[in-house]
């Protein structure tokens, strides 16, 4: 009997032929398009060589493949019925009847050349039909790089002509940037790949998934056709359902289960035999949907023992059947796996991209590749694991693919460094997950608040490594401090980015948590790398005086804020100094010193009296800021 692994490695080596032959493909566009890039526009005749230059070796190639493959499918197959047929020994002996050697059976070697030469067929049938159907921004698929086109798909050697003319044209133009001018149609070729297509309908799927799927299909045809031919010729009563983990639901219930070949159920020694046959929902009609592993094998009723007791498949099953949690989502067992097969499909799409920017030489579309390849696989081991699920590192295997260094690596090396003689006492956590930036994303863009992309060697957000909460927490705090803006009629606008503040020195500045310039408002890398750090830095502080009483790290950004309101409502920061002073007088101290005890050292600072006086009043302790902030409202 066939195992779950054996069954999923069998079509292993036909499906890395054409994974390799897609990298190929793109590579040879890629470097097409390196080779036009490093031309001038004087370059006329190399240019124009260059264009008559077709794709027919590619086509060749994939032929070349075919073939060897094309042999490859017929000898899977007759390991599959050899191995159906000689495991069903033990039913011989137990009718008393002789096995015909495999080799000798005529009628069965017929049927498995049939089911053999159908597969290779529809294999050669998908082939044929191969070509690039380019995927647009906005998810739709188009006949080449232009939104809302026809869904008519590119044949290889056309998407090649049309790809290396666009190169010609960009050259030709005398672009400053040729790789920018070219990276969208290259990441839209490299997102395609090479694809098995449905010309009827526009359908498409890559070739290599859709091959391994039409082989796994002709191997389970395979051995359905042999226990068929053997529960036939020994006249057997019942059949059992192969077992696999994760199933889709309606098929989950007869895996690994015994069934009477009748019309209804039986008992026999007091077990229940279901029946095989029925309506839409029997095991019968089931076993026909299309990409469903389950087969079929003949057995006697009440002799053969099943390959699972009660004890071990109840088990199994309450396995399928467990729910994990993973960042907040619940997930059945069979959704877990189709997680998982989305991520794969992501990874490959990934490394396709960054072979492609190696081929054509654009660095930053392959370091930003590789950053996503490293993001999605952290996210994929730690779903696997928390699902409880095994990893397939084979299904994200691409051809010529070789790792470089991403932006976060490279940015790690380029880092100023600390200052002479620091000693960096933070434990930094794991990146931000994907889920938990798209969220922040999300709510900074309902928030009206622009965040600035990756900074390479200085950061960016997708580069954060602290509490989740403490970045949601920042965009409340902002959005506060934008609607008093908004009251008093000034710009709101608001820009957050995350990265390393340096000190004079062009060094890690240790010391500062956030800076305002203009209307950027930038947090400090250091600091938030690490909350348990920073809440730890910002009480130390405040606990000596020198940030104002009763305010914690959530404060840092109505201070920072305060500076904006500072700016932008000058009249507004006047009448609020003016208060203090006539509160110090009334007191009878100096101004000086009636800040320091009752709001901050920092406060006495040039500039800093307004931001902690807002960072006072925005915390939640009692305290003299906000009747300060009131009385400037009045007046």
């Amino acid at each position: 009997m066939l195992s779950e692994n054996t069954l999923n490695a069998l079509p292993e080596a036909i499906y890395q032929r054409l994974n390799a032959i897609n990298t190929e493909c793109l590579n040879r566009i890629g470097q097409k398009v390196k080779e036009i890039g490093q031309l001038s526009r004087g370059d006329s005749r190399k240019l124009q060589r260059i264009q008559t230059y077709g794709a027919e070796d590619i086509e060749r190639e994939l032929e070349r493949i075919t073939a060897k493959n094309t042999r490859e499918i017929y000898g899977i197959i007759d390991a599959v019925a050899k191995d159906i047929y000689t495991s069903a020994a033990p039913l011989y002996d137990a009718k008393g009847l002789e096995q015909i050697p495999y080799a000798e059976n005529r009628n069965l070697l017929r049927y498995v050349e049939s089911i053999a030469r159908q597969t290779v067929g529809e294999y050669i049938n998908l082939t044929q039909h191969t070509a690039f159907c380019i995927f647009g921004a906005d998810g739709t698929t188009n006949s080449f790089f232009k939104a809302n086109s026809n869904k008519i798909p590119t044949s290889l050697s056309e998407t090649y002509t049309r790809v290396i003319d666009e190169a010609v044209t960009a050259a030709q133009t005398g672009l400053t940037d040729y790789y920018s001018a070219m990276r969208r149609t290259m990441k839209a070729l490299a997102d395609s790949g090479v694809r098995t297509v449905d010309y009827a309908t526009g359908y498409s799927r890559r070739l290599d998934t859709s091959v391994r799927q039409n082989v796994l299909w002709g191997v389970k045809q395979c051995a359905q056709g042999v226990s068929d031919q053997v529960g036939e010729e020994l006249g057997t009563d019942g059949w059992e359902i192969s077992y696999h983990s994760n199933p889709r639901p309606s098929h989950e219930d007869m895996g690994g289960r015994q069934y009477t070949a009748g019309d209804t159920g039986v008992t026999i020694s007091g077990k229940y035999y279901p029946p095989f046959k029925g309506g839409a929902e029997s095991p019968e009609a089931l076993l026909k949907d299309y990409n469903c592993l389950h087969y079929k094998f003949p057995i006697l009723l009440g002799i053969s023992e099943p390959v699972y007791d009660d004890d071990e498949l109840a088990a199994l099953k309450a396995n399928d059947k467990r729910t994990i949690e993973y960042e907040g989502k619940t997930y059945t067992g069979y959704e877990a796996t189709q997680v998982q097969r989305k991520l794969e499909t992501e990874i490959r799409r990934q490394k396709d991209r960054a072979n492609l920017a190696a081929a054509c030489g654009d660095d930053d579309m392959r370091r930003e590749a590789q950053e996503k390849i490293n993001q999605l696989t952290r996210h994929y081991a730690n779903f696997s694991k928390a699902a409880g699920l095994p990893t397939h590192m084979e299904r994200m295997r691409v051809a010529g693919f070789h790792r470089v260094k991403s932006t976060s690596e490279v940015a790690q090396a380029l880092r100023a460094p600390f200052p002479k003689g620091y000693t960096d006492t933070r434990r930094i956590g794991k990146p931000i997950t994907e889920s938990a930036l798209s969220a922040f994303s999300d709510k900074a863009t309902r928030y009206g608040i622009k965040l600035m992309p990756n900074y390479g060697a200085y950061g960016g957000f997708e580069t954060y490594r602290g509490d989740p909460k403490v970045l949601d927490e920042a965009l409340e705090h902002i959005k506060t401090n934008q609607e008093l803006l908004t009251k008093r009629g000034k710009d709101a606008t608001i820009v957050l980015q995350y990265r390393d503040l340096l000190d004079d020195q062009g060094r890690i500045d240790t010391e500062t948590f956030a800076m305002i310039k203009g209307n950027t408002l930038t947090l400090n890398r250091f600091m938030y790398d690490d909350t348990d750090f920073l809440k730890r830095e910002y009480d130390s502080l405040m606990q000596s005086g020198h940030f104002a009483k009763g305010t914690d790290y959530r404060n840092v950004i109505d201070h920072e804020m305060g500076h904006i309101i500072a700016k932008r409502d000058r009249t507004f920061a006047n009448r609020v100094k003016s208060v203090v002073n006539k509160l110090a007088e009334a007191s009878g101290t100096n101004l000086s010193d009636f800040v320091r005890r009752n709001i901050s050292k920092y406060a006495d600072s040039p500039g800093e009296l307004l931001p902690e006086i807002i960072a006072q009043a925005s915390s939640k302790s009692d305290n003299i800021a906000t009747k300060i902030l009131e009385e400037a409202n009045r007046q």
